[in-house]
């Protein structure tokens, strides 16, 4: 402290009598620096030095047991912390032993503790897994998530009709094989020349799909399909690519994989000079530097040909291709702007036996996941410019999810590197920050291992943030303790700190690991599993701080230790005589408080003094706020819907569900089909009839866009004769028509143009009175693409072959031979330009009708545009009109012989899962008809089924009765050629023990859980009576869906949250009530807990407009725990003091002098005490005046900010500089995480040090427990007997404001 001169103005008296009224008076904020005057004119007194202790070894004063030899009782002790020890209990007494260990043995201590959590840590240890999927975020206790799971188990381990059969007996249309978690599919085995089949080909597929979007622009735009072409080109020129491709997929698989199934690959093939009709070859590769037209492209694959040749898998379910008509104009609607392309790599894993086909599958995986780590995922992940590239596939979403993983969490080394250099700034070392850290990132191993689930949710990797905030706390706290505990020798210090900050700290870790735990109580299996794992992560925290920390510090004073000058005893800078001088024992080493700690004590001191001033308003505005965050919340409060999003808008892992739902859900090609011809021949337009076969397309070079009414549009070919001569050597000539259109032309004018264009044809050698034979055959051709050569733009038409006619030609001496030509007529569509055609004439006047009739029921259906599982046109059934899109309508599955659990364990995997019923009987003819019955009978409306899938009734067609007491035998005939049976059947031991059927409804998924749970009902409705009607062979039939799941979710999410926080805040309150023991001063932490809480709510809600989901309830409930620490601090403190030591060694230092010895060198440590030969007189003392309760309970306030404050301050620090780094990660769960953490950091530090301050100054407990303000005797009597009632000048108290916690203690110096 400063020091005032004798010579100033200001008197000793008037200085102390000033700072007593200003310490009293909570009504002035100005901070008054007490005035030491020293007394001169006493000769210094000998002390007397005790002998040096060996090192290592500390005098014993902990305890308050009589020294040995001594004759006088125990006197009470008063600690640093306030606390008053009269006798020496069994604990203290374990307490001191255990501290002699410490200060005697700190390696060997840190060295035993670690061989403890090494051995309960060993046998327990796995290797952590991850979950990457994000609905288990959504899995809620309830009968729909219990079915669910069932199902999804039941079916990954299903085995059906063909499951026990030998490999050689794998049948080719359809057959599965279960490896493990992998399905492994059976293709068309070949037959040996004597009929017997040979094993099949057995095929491990993995897939990627890729999407891109244009961003609004065509894709057929020229310098967007450029880039498409371009890329993709690449990516299946990758070295593995090609190395998978054509060496470890099945030969006739290999057009998945390259080209696979794009339309790219179909507009960028290489071309090859034909030959004949031929104009050129196509080879469908997808690697040529420019494109064809776009209308080829589209004419090539619409009019099909193949299974792969359909648009609905390349372009999204809106879109329609561009009429044929010639024009070239875009159909109806939007240009399409989005691109499908997706690749399927069948790895041939054939073996002989089942260990081999394991072997063939893990091999496969593994080079399958180098070749996407590697190659496939830079380039994807790169994409094109001009595009958004978005894609998915088997290990490509999890490598690209972790991957995503791995990058947000390098942010935790700025993180760690935050709380490592706050740590280094309270410790002052940089050894032994680094080992504290180390420390608490131990607790993660090891509540990872006592915790039972099976794999870590992304959520869990938030435990890395929170656990280095909660202990560096511990840690501040720790230190804090440490250092104003610097005047005792080591063991009492090591003692003191364990039982004072070890108490703090054992309180707000229990409070905090309670509220965690309350998320047991959530109905949310992963909130349950992280408030588990978060509850011990925090306790062990406390435990391993508390083991590793206090040896360490040991270590690092024994470093730091300072040895007093042998002809200098230290003393304190001033101290207070007493009317009988006793020699004072030589007190440790001063140490220096830094100037920063000294300059934050000087504002707390300043806030404390102002918040006291008005603390009535700082409750009142706090109140007005929670008012109106709760407000704001009612108004804003919104439920999420669906799985979480993790990651941002924007993202591949939003944008690809995005824009594949925009896309039909058309299933992959069969792995049995053999793909379509490479080489596709494009032939001439004027190639002669007869000539061509096989051609793709037909092309030709544009003569007139589209001729006018007066133009002539019908040109015929040259004659062909067997001599090569002309009109006059043919005795009969024939012609074969051919129409370029938008559409078909009637029988009836196909006639009238024929007979018409053979007459013109002939001439003047056509006579009536001759026969004239035409054939109508009308069918539609493959599509003529019509270029203009001078733009390099074309066009598409229909094309039909209308049919032949022949005609007698009249008479001619040397006519006798039989001739034919072609004829060539374009009704609304550009002209080509025909090599050696001439004019026959206008097509409108061939017509009868003169009109062009476009009859779609002549036109047929082209296979390719039907599927399996294709609605019925409503023309020919009654049939449901679909109102929801395809993507988000609800599949639903009623299912037989499988029981689901009936509970939920409340951590962890469920061991019963699932079961066969065993009343379930298949081959019982009444369970036949009831499963029947699901599928004939007519459901209900409002069910709104659209189609179903069952295979009962396959398998009823194909039997002569039905129901069948042959029913096993006849199952296991018929399932080899049956996808159905396969695929809904359970079989054990030859037997159908389950059965599913599966129904497509007209209901979508994203309406509402309200809406789903009540169409739910209807369901459950219909079951209950499908199933009162069947026999008990059938009677426990059950349906699920992934709908009901996330319905009753959503629904769970609300009810979870508040009884969670409700659980929490009163698991709070207990332990806040256990270490407090006082009821009022743990309710008034509770509500200021809650009013954080909602503090938090409205920033979610309201700020940052979060609807309310899984993470959101996470971070509401999580962080009950987490607000409680700061508050629990100052309220536990405020607790303990008395405040009656502060005031009494005031009015101590009114009524003596004080002596103070000036240190020459403020750097070093002080001289000796020089006490008076004589003490000087005694002052009068003033009468004794007691403070009423609210000036004590501003004391108190005082003492608690002030001893905890610093720690508050730097654990707030630390945890906002940590968390600030997640604001910047990649997965959205860390950026809304690490928001929360830095608002609640933040209003927690604001509610401890501010609101509860106040708080506590107008209605906080009076000093002791609940049961001494109750029922002990009044104050006036027991002044004198304990701290509590301390009497003024009592000369046994000491200053806490110098000892104690929070302010300049004796064991330091000012500058």
């Amino acid at each position: 402290m400063d020091e005032v001169s004798p010579e100033s103005p200001r008197t000793p008296e008037s200085g102390r009598q000033e700072d007593l009224e200003d310490e009293l008076s909570p009504l002035s904020p100005v901070l008054v620096e007490e005035a030491h005057v020293p007394v001169d004119g006493f000769p210094p007194q000998p002390v007397e030095e005790e002998p040096a202790l060996p090192e290592g070894v500390s005098g014993d004063v902990l305890a308050p047991l009589t020294r040995e030899g001594s004759e006088s009782p125990p006197k009470a002790e008063l600690t640093a912390h306030g606390t008053v020890l009269t006798e020496a209990s069994k604990s203290q007494l374990l307490m001191r032993a255990y501290a002699r260990q410490v200060e005697r043995r700190p390696k060997l201590i840190m060295l035993f503790a670690t061989l403890v959590v090494a051995a309960l840590v060993g046998p327990l240890f796995r290797m952590p897994t991850i979950e990457f999927d994000f609905s288990t975020f959504i899995r809620a206790d309830g009968d729909s998530m219990l079915r669910r799971e069932a199902y999804i188990l039941a079916l990954s381990a299903r085995k059906g009709p063909n499951a026990r059969r030998r490999l050689e007996e794998l049948r080719p249309e359809g057959g599965f094989l279960q490896v493990g978690e992998d399905v492994v599919q059976a293709l068309d085995p070949p037959e040996t020349a004597s009929g017997r089949r040979l094993l099949g080909q057995l095929i491990y597929t993995q897939s990627v799909s890729v999407l891109y979007d244009a961003r609004g622009v065509s894709i057929f735009d020229k310098k967007v399909l450029a880039s498409l072409g371009s890329f993709e080109a690449q990516l299946r020129n990758l070295p593995g690519w090609q190395m998978i491709c054509k060496e470890q997929v099945a030969q006739v698989l290999q057009y998945l994989c390259d080209p696979g199934e794009s339309l790219l690959a179909y507009s960028f093939p290489t071309q090859a000079k034909g030959q004949g009709a031929t104009r050129f070859v196509l080879e469908m590769n997808g690697n040529a530097a420019e494109p064809i037209p776009a209308p080829a492209t589209l004419a090539f694959i619409e009019q099909g040909g193949h299974e792969i040749l359909d648009l609905r898998r390349f372009m999204d379910i809106n879109y329609q291709p561009p009429l044929r008509n010639g024009t070239g104009a875009e159909a109806a609607g939007a240009a399409p702007t989005v691109l499908r392309s997706r690749f399927f790599f069948a790895f041939d894993v054939t073996a002989d036996t089942q260990s081999g086909i394991q072997d063939g599958v893990r091999r496969s995986k593994e080079t399958w996941a180098r070749v996407v780590r590697e190659e496939v995922y830079p380039l994807l992940r790169a994409g094109t410019t001009g595009v958004d590239v978005r894609y998915s596939g088997d290990y490509l979403t999890s490598l690209e999810l972790l991957d995503t993983l791995q990058s947000d969490l390098l942010f935790a080394i700025g993180s760690v590197a935050v709380v490592l250099l706050c740590l280094w700034f309270q410790l002052q070392a940089l050894w032994l920050s680094v080992f504290s850290l180390l420390v608490i990132l131990l607790a993660l191993p090891v509540a990872y291992v006592l915790t039972p689930a099976e794999k870590l949710t992304i959520t869990s990797f938030l435990a890395l943030f929170l656990v280095v905030g909660i202990g560096s706390d511990t840690v501040f706290v720790y230190a804090d303790f440490w250092d104003q505990e610097s005047h005792r020798p080591l063991d009492e210090r090591v003692a003191v700190v364990l039982m004072s900050a070890g108490t703090n700290c054992l309180a707000t870790s229990l409070t905090t690991a309670a509220s965690f735990l309350a998320n047991l109580a959530s109905v949310l299996q992963p909130l349950r599993e992280f408030g588990f794992f978060m509850g011990l992560c925090v306790l062990w925290v406390f435990v391993l701080i508390t083991l590793y920390l206090p040896p360490m510090l040991v270590i690092q004073s024994r470093w730091q230790k300072v040895v007093p000058s042998p002809t200098q005893v230290p003393a304190e800078p001033f101290a207070i005589v007493p009317a009988e001088v006793v020699p004072p024992k030589a007190p440790a080493p001063k140490l220096k408080e830094k100037r920063c700690s000294r300059l934050t004590r000087s504002y707390l001191r300043a806030l404390v003094k102002r918040v006291s001033f008005c603390p009535s308003v700082v409750v009142i505005f706090s109140a007005l706020f929670m008012v109106l965050f709760g407000i704001g919340i009612s108004l804003d409060i919104r439920l999420a819907t669906g799985v979480p999003q993790i990651f941002p808008d924007g993202h591949n892992q939003v944008a690809f569900p995005v824009l594949e739902a925009k896309f039909s859900s058309i299933p992959r090609v069969d792995i049995g089909l053999e793909g379509p011809e490479p080489l596709e021949p494009v032939c001439s337009a004027d190639a002669a009839w007869g000539t061509f076969s096989g051609c793709s397309l037909f092309w030709c070079d544009q003569a007139v866009a589209i001729p006018s009414s007066s133009d002539s549009d019908c040109w015929a070919s040259p004659i062909r004769s067997p001599s090569g001569g002309g009109l006059e050597r043919c005795e009969s000539l024939g012609l074969y028509g051919r129409l370029g259109a938008a559409g078909p032309i009637s029988s009836a004018d196909a006639r009238s143009v024929l007979s018409s264009l053979v007459q013109a044809a002939a001439g003047s050698r056509h006579h009536a009175a001759l026969s004239t034979s035409v054939s109508v055959v009308n069918v539609e051709m493959k599509t003529l693409v019509q270029e203009s050569w001078s733009t390099g733009s074309a066009v598409a038409s229909r094309q039909f072959y209308m049919g032949s006619a022949r005609a007698t030609l009249s008479a001619l001496a040397g006519a006798n031979e039989t001739c034919d030509l072609d004829a060539f007529c374009f009704s609304g569509v550009p002209v080509c330009e025909l090599e050696g055609y001439t004019a026959l004439g206008n097509f409108d006047s061939f017509t009868a009708a003169r009109r062009l009739e476009v009859l779609e029921e002549e036109l047929e259906v082209p296979a390719s545009a039907l599927c399996e599982g294709a609605l019925v046109p409503a023309a020919r059934k009654l049939a449901l009109i679909p109102e929801v899109p395809e993507n988000k309508q609800i599949d639903v599955t009623v299912l037989w012989g499988i029981r689901a659990p009936r509970t939920t364990p409340l951590l962890g995997p469920n061991p019963e899962q699932w079961s066969f019923d065993p009343y379930f009987q298949m081959s019982n003819p009444w369970a036949q008809r009831a499963v029947l019955g699901m599928c004939e009978d007519n459901p209900p409306d409002e069910l709104r089924i659209l189609r179903k899938r069952c295979w009962i009734v396959d398998l009823k067609d194909r039997l002569r009765r039905f129901p069948s007491r042959t029913f096993t035998t006849e199952v296991l005939y018929w399932s080899s050629d049956s996808l159905a049976m396969q695929e809904q059947l359970w079989m054990v031991d030859d037997a159908v023990v389950a059965a599913m059927l599966n129904f497509h409804v007209d209901f979508a998924f994203d309406v509402g859980a309200d809406a789903i749970l009540e169409y739910k009902s209807r369901w459950d409705r219909y079951m209950d009576a499908s199933n009162s009607q069947s026999s008990a062979t059938a009677n426990m039939a059950w349906h699920t869906a992934a709908a009901w799941v996330m319905a009753e979710a959503e629904v769970a999410i609300i009810n979870s949250t508040i009884l969670t926080i409700v659980v929490a805040a009163l698991g709070g309150f207990a332990c806040m009530l256990l270490f407090t023991s006082d009821p009022v001063l743990a309710v008034l932490v509770l509500l200021l807990v809650m009013g954080v809480v909602t503090g938090l709510a409205f920033f979610m809600v309201v700020i940052m407009a979060w609807p309310l989901g899984p993470i959101e309830v996470i971070s509401l409930v999580v962080f009950v725990g987490y607000s409680v620490t700061y508050s629990l601090h100052v309220a536990h403190i405020f607790g303990e003091v008395d405040g009656l030591e502060e005031y009494t060694q005031q009015q101590v230092n009114q009524m003596q002098p004080q002596v103070v010895v000036q240190s020459h060198d403020k750097d070093e440590v002080p001289g000796s005490l020089a006490p008076p030969a004589q003490a000087p007189p005694l002052l009068e003392a003033p009468s004794f005046m007691e403070l009423d309760n609210q000036q004590l309970r501003i004391v108190r306030v005082r003492q608690a900010v002030l001893r905890i404050g610093l720690s508050t301050l730097s654990s707030t620090l630390s945890t906002v500089g940590a968390s600030a780094f997640l604001l910047i990660a990649t997965m959205q769960v860390f950026t809304k995480l690490g928001s929360v953490v830095i608002a609640v950091s933040l209003l927690s530090c604001l509610a401890s040090l501010v609101v509860l301050p106040a708080v506590l100054v107008l209605c906080g407990p009076n000093a002791g427990s609940l049961y001494q303000r109750c029922c002990a005797r009044p104050r006036n009597e027991t002044a004198a007997s304990g701290p509590s009632g301390a009497r003024c000048g009592s000369p046994e108290l000491t200053d806490l404001d110098q000892g104690g916690r929070g302010n300049t203690p004796d064991g330091y110096h000012a500058d």
